[in-house]
C-alpha cells in the first residue's frame, strides 16, 4: 500500500526520482547537539533522522516544517513514521537554556509520536527512507506557520 505525503526541494526533480536521504540535507545543516540528543534516544525500529526523507501530510506545512519551498513535490512511499516537530522545537530552545533532562522527555515524546502539548504549535513531520516523485506541485504553497 502507497502512501502519499509532499516533499519540498531546492533542487528541480523528473517525475520517478527516488528521494533518500542527503548528508547535506536537512539533518546535516541542523543543530548537531539536538540530533545527537535525539539519535541518542531514538528507539529501535524508528528512523534515524540522518537516513530520512522528510515529508508533510499538506504542502503548505513545508516551509514551516523547514523545508524547501523551491520545488514542491507529491511522493509515494511504502512506509513512513511520524513525529510531532513541535518537540523538536522545545527540545532545542530548553538544550540552549541549558534543562539537558527536559530536552530528553521532549525527544522521547517526539520518537513516541506523541502530539505536542499545544494543538496549535504542532507539526507533525513524517520520516521515510525513500519516497519517489509522482508529481510537482504548480501552484506555490502557503504562508510559512510561526511555530
Amino acid at each position: 500500500m502507497s502512501l502519499r505525503f509532499f516533499h519540498g526541494s531546492y533542487d528541480e526533480l523528473p517525475i520517478g526520482t527516488v528521494l533518500t536521504a542527503r548528508g547535506d540535507g536537512y539533518v546535516g545543516s541542523a543543530d548537531g547537539q539536538v540530533e545527537a540528543l535525539f539519535e541518542s534516544h531514538r528507539p529501535e525500529g524508528c528512523i534515524p533522522r540522518g537516513e530520512a526523507v522528510f515529508l508533510v501530510a499538506d504542502p503548505d506545512l513545508i516551509d514551516a516544517a523547514g523545508g524547501y519551498a523551491d520545488f514542491v513535490y507529491e511522493v509515494e512511499t511504502d512506509a513512513a513514521q511520524g513525529h510531532d516537530l513541535a518537540w523538536y522545537t522545545q527540545a532545542q530552545c530548553l538544550l540552549g537554556d541549558g534543562f539537558t533532562d527536559r530536552a530528553a522527555e521532549c525527544a522521547l515524546k517526539y520518537w513516541a509520536g506523541i502530539p505536542f502539548d499545544d494543538p496549535s504549535a504542532s507539526l507533525t513531520e513524517y520520516l521515510a527512507r525513500s519516497a519517489s516523485v509522482i508529481a510537482e506541485l504548480d501552484e506555490e504553497p502557503g504562508p510559512a506557520l510561526c511555530l
